[in-house]
């Protein structure tokens, strides 16, 4: 049994052909419905949708609904038809379908609300809505972002595949998305979280950082079939990008593509760059350490000498040879003699002639 059934393609008339309906409120805001019967989403019956959709707008206010809204998020609504397997019934075919409408205004609280009585509030913070393709790459259905007008998907690279052999524990089939500008994602089930993995999910959700997780039910589903017992929703934040111009949205695409296509070509000479700045680092980092070092030897030296000077010590060692000092004094410029010299010094030649006696 598959936990998710294929999207049902709808009429061309009315839808873009991939299970989507859109149109105009005035403001934006994002609308997600799931048909609550399968005659409902019959092809041909995309006026049913929007007519259920309408009224449920006339029955909150448009007017209080428009000033809520966000203006940068556009002005189209979205109506989004997602299949939701009855956990009862094994055949595809035989699959119930349920009513919701996902209201997503700016980065306020979402209204989740049943087109019968059921309703819940999820906090989600901007217009994000999901589709079911077809198949997964390991062969069972899946959850993909639709890529269209939302800015934020347009962030994604992949979305959280649920394929079969991921409800038989092969967790390796469970595909993540890009965490740098997605923090949030809404997921649903049939309320059997063995059956869905929920659980496997929600470990890769809460594994990186800014990633929270949330878990909410809708109960007491109305109608005259016997639908799902609940649904969960399972939620991780969602960033609001940068920019939100479709033109500025396009313009970055845009130039994200050329940087992967030039991205091979450029990685050897990043690389270089990288090791040429690493080793100047390197470089400039031991000569700023050895001018730290010369620095600060200068410095206690000088403060040694300016400590010797206050203190006194060149006046000690002054008083301690007094007789040198005045040696100095009385003789400057003279070199001192030699110990012994004056004692052990022989008369010259002139001093032994006799002096001739004075008249």
């Amino acid at each position: 049994m598959k936990p998710f059934a294929a999207s049902y393609p709808m009429n061309p008339g009315g839808t873009n052909g991939d299970g989507y309906v859109s149109f105009s409120l005035g403001e934006g805001c994002w609308i997600g419905l799931v048909a609550d019967a399968p005659s409902v989403a019959q092809p041909g019956s995309a006026g049913v949708l929007i007519n259920a959709v309408d009224s449920y707008l006339e029955s909150r206010g448009k007017a209080t609904l428009g000033k809520e809204v966000d203006a940068g998020m556009g002005d189209r609504i979205l109506v989004d038809i997602m299949m939701v397997a009855n956990q009862r019934m094994v055949d595809e075919s035989d699959n119930c379908w349920a009513a919701v409408v996902f209201v997503l205004v700016g980065n306020r609280k979402v209204y989740m609300g049943g087109v019968g009585d059921c309703a819940a509030y999820v906090g989600l913070d901007s217009g994000l809505c999901f589709r079911f393709s077809d198949t997964t790459r390991a062969g069972g259905s899946s959850i993909l972002p639709r890529d269209g007008d939302v800015p934020e998907v347009r962030h994604l690279r992949e979305g959280v595949y649920m394929g079969e052999s991921t409800i038989a524990s092969q967790t390796s089939d469970l595909e993540t998305f890009e965490r740098e500008s997605v923090n949030r994602l809404l997921l649903l089930s049939d309320g059997l979280e063995e059956m869905v993995g929920i659980s496997r999910i929600r470990d890769l959700l809460v594994s990186g950082e800014r990633v929270s997780f949330e878990k909410g039910t809708i109960a007491n589903w109305i109608g005259k079939r016997e639908l799902l017992d609940d649904i969960t929703f399972l939620g991780v934040e969602l960033d609001p990008p940068e920019t939100t111009s479709q033109d500025e949205l396009r313009e970055t695409g845009a130039e994200s593509n050329s940087i992967v296509k030039e991205g091979e070509t450029d990685s050897v000479q990043v690389e270089d760059s990288v090791s040429r700045m690493s080793l100047l680092r390197k470089v400039f980092g031991f000569l700023l350490t050895v001018a730290g070092i010369a620095l600060l030897g200068f410095v206690a030296w000088k403060f040694a000498m300016i400590y010797l000077e206050e203190s006194g010590a060149f006046d000690r060692e002054i008083e301690a040879n007094p007789i040198v000092e005045q040696e100095e004094i009385e003789n400057p410029g003279s070199e001192p003699d030699v110990e012994g010299e004056t004692e052990s010094r022989e008369p010259t030649v002139e001093e032994n002639l006799p002096t001739e006696p004075e008249n």
